[in-house]
């Protein structure tokens, strides 16, 4: 029995805490570590029937499926991967933010779509509820919730087609379609092909940690005189995270410093480029924050040639090939054939491309989010061959880059730029406290 935790001592595992509330987890069970800190979810295999999916299903499909089985005197239990959050209450949270990006909502609807195409006869006779695992992949967890498959996931893809304008009508067509098991198949083929010409998969941003919109005002010099008289700047590390955080804090840090600690720990991490969002989010703003100061500067896209500071990288246009990604979503996302973009180049183009409108509003569009967006003076003002640029991390359409000037006379600041249609603009600037 799950109660009784010496069978998993035994068995190298360590009981971390047992969980039988339905709205944390799919099932009643216990979070176990293994010796290297990897979590896993323990579950009685009794609680399953010889037709559930799970059986069948593999580690990398969209049907929570155990990766392990241990065996105990008086019977089985499953080693799943833990879930973090109910599909239904990620797509509630983001939508009142308000950020749910078009990436993101293929990556959901592609999933959901071969979730229950995986499911096979299930779907329709069994109930389910869509969870996000620890690295991001939706999974199907059938005999769990109290909706049968189907309509679980009629009704996901329903409140997602509302969230996201971009692919509304497509989702919703998806959803009349996969209504008939007669058109199943053939809906879910199709789906596919549409959902990845309108926007690229994305992986989900799991946590409202994450860039915000910049702020803008109708009297930007005013207000930003009234603020350096009046006030001091709180300090940098708590400026940058207090300008990015929605959540509650002690909920925040809890899961993202366990979420960074299991990342980092597990071993199956160079084969999950899926990482969760709030983990690389926090991860990216302190490591820009504390990121040490080098006279050489760090690894960039841009360094003088001779007199004429020429960029040593291929322009945004240009971008760099990469492996093919997988089959599946939590594999490079979602197969769609698309190839990395050279952020750091984009970002200079960006940064060259503002300077050179001098604050003009009109000239600002297609470069800045906010065309009347005020960003802190800094690093960000200096020409091309006078700062360099290295990525922090990218994470959900968004990427996070530290700015230096090469002669260290100016302070380093942070840079985030948007994926926004076919492009990039930048979104914020936070400078940065030595």
């Amino acid at each position: 029995m799950i109660e009784d935790d010496e069978h998993l001592l035994h068995a190298g595992l360590r009981v971390i805490r047992i969980v039988r509330d339905d709205a944390a987890v799919p099932w009643p069970g216990a979070l176990a570590a293994d010796p290297t800190g990897t979590t896993t979810f323990v579950v009685d295999a009794a609680r399953f029937g010889s037709g559930w999916p799970g059986w069948q299903a593999d580690g990398h499909s969209h049907v929570l499926a155990p990766h392990d089985i241990l065996r105990r005197d008086d019977g089985h239990d499953l080693l799943l991967p833990p879930c973090v959050e109910r599909i239904a209450d990620f797509l509630r949270r983001r939508t009142d933010a308000g950020d749910l990006m078009a990436g993101e909502a293929v990556t959901l609807a592609v999933s959901m779509t071969r979730g229950l195409m995986e499911a096979g006869d299930a779907a329709d006779t069994s109930t389910g509820a869509w969870w996000l695992t620890e690295d991001g992949r939706p999974v199907l967890a059938v005999d769990s919730g109290d909706r049968v498959c189907i309509d679980e996931t009629l009704a996901r893809l329903q409140e997602l087609a509302g969230a996201v304008p971009e692919v509304a009508d497509a989702v919703l067509a998806a959803h009349d379609g996969m209504a008939e098991p007669r058109t199943r198949r053939r809906e879910c083929t199709r789906f596919e092909t549409e959902m990845f010409d309108l926007a690229e998969p994305a992986a989900l941003a799991t946590s409202t940690l994450g860039p915000r919109r910049a702020r803008t005002s109708p009297e930007p010099r005013r207000i930003e005189a009234q603020v350096v008289a009046d006030a001091p700047r709180p300090p940098a590390l708590l400026h940058a995270l207090v300008r990015h955080v929605d959540a509650d804090w002690a909920d925040l840090l809890s899961r993202t410093t366990t979420g960074a600690w299991r990342a980092l720990r597990s071993r199956e991490r160079a084969r999950r480029p899926w990482l969760v969002a709030a983990c690389a989010a926090a991860t990216v703003l302190i490591a820009g924050l504390l990121w040490p100061t080098v006279p050489s500067g760090p690894a960039t896209a841009e360094t003088p040639n001779g007199s004429d500071g020429a960029v040593s990288t291929p322009p945004p246009s240009e971008p760099t090939p990469s492996p093919s990604p997988g089959a599946e979503p939590h594999s490079d996302v979602l197969d769609s054939g698309a190839h990395p973009t050279d952020l750091v180049a984009v970002a200079s183009e960006l940064l060259s491309a503002r300077v050179a409108c001098a604050g003009e509003p009109t000239c600002l569009v297609g470069v800045q989010e906010s065309p009347d967006a005020v960003f802190p003076a800094g690093v960000i003002d200096l020409p091309m061959d006078g700062r360099s640029l290295v990525l922090l991390d990218e994470f959900g359409g968004a990427a996070v880059l530290r700015v230096e000037a090469l002669d260290a006379s100016t302070g380093p600041q942070l840079v985030v730029i948007v994926k926004l249609g076919d492009g990039w603009e930048l979104r914020d600037v936070h400078d940065v406290s030595q």
